[in-house]
């Protein structure tokens, strides 16, 4: 999909790596999360990292969430979701399934969230997506984009030899697939 030049510049974060920049990937994670506005059975919780060089999007269903009362009164509400990592400098996301989570004190502040990520073992393809209406939906929401989630086995190609785990990348080490190069946690 890319030559080896530009997987260098896409690993070392040079915004010249490809047509596309930060700036259009948030705009296209903001059309993407429109798709959903009007659906009343789904809602969307858009992550940024501060170091990260993707956007996560969790698409979720609110009443399918699990929640535990902590001893203390809090209350713990975690929510099953397709995630979608959209990569800042090229017109490419990995998907799979995750969760995020939110604990609430007994006054209902909020004491602590938590964000569940993607590795290789939760990679998933789009026609996976279940149920189907899922599918239809996530599909005809990235089709407002110029982004393609690419199958799991094309994120599982090793990446190549220079790219190595110096750089802190999304999931378990060793980091040495094309998933941990596009979608990297720099801090």
């Amino acid at each position: 999909m890319f030559d080896e030049q530009t997987l260098r510049k896409i690993a070392d974060g040079d915004a010249r790596c490809t047509p596309f920049d930060e700036v259009r990937c948030h705009e296209a994670v903001k059309a993407f999360s429109a798709a959903f506005e009007a659906l009343p059975d789904l809602a969307i919780r858009t992550e940024q990292g501060s170091y990260s060089n993707f956007c996560a999007v969790y698409v979720y269903d609110p009443a399918q969430a699990v929640r535990n009362q902590g001893l203390d009164g809090s209350l713990h509400r975690s929510f099953p979701s397709l995630l979608i990592y959209f990569h800042h400098l090229a017109p490419i996301a990995a998907l799979g399934m995750s969760s995020w989570g939110e604990t609430l004190r007994s006054d209902g502040t909020f004491s602590s969230r938590h964000f569940g990520g993607l590795d290789l073992q939760n990679l998933s393809p789009l026609n996976a997506v279940r149920p189907h209406s899922l599918e239809i939906r996530v599909g005809a929401a990235l089709r407002r984009t110029a982004y393609a989630v690419q199958p799991p086995e094309y994120f599982m190609q090793s990446a190549p030899d220079w790219f190595g785990p110096s750089r802190r990348s999304e999931g378990a080490a060793p980091w040495n697939r094309l998933f941990h190069l596009f979608f990297q946690v720099v801090d």
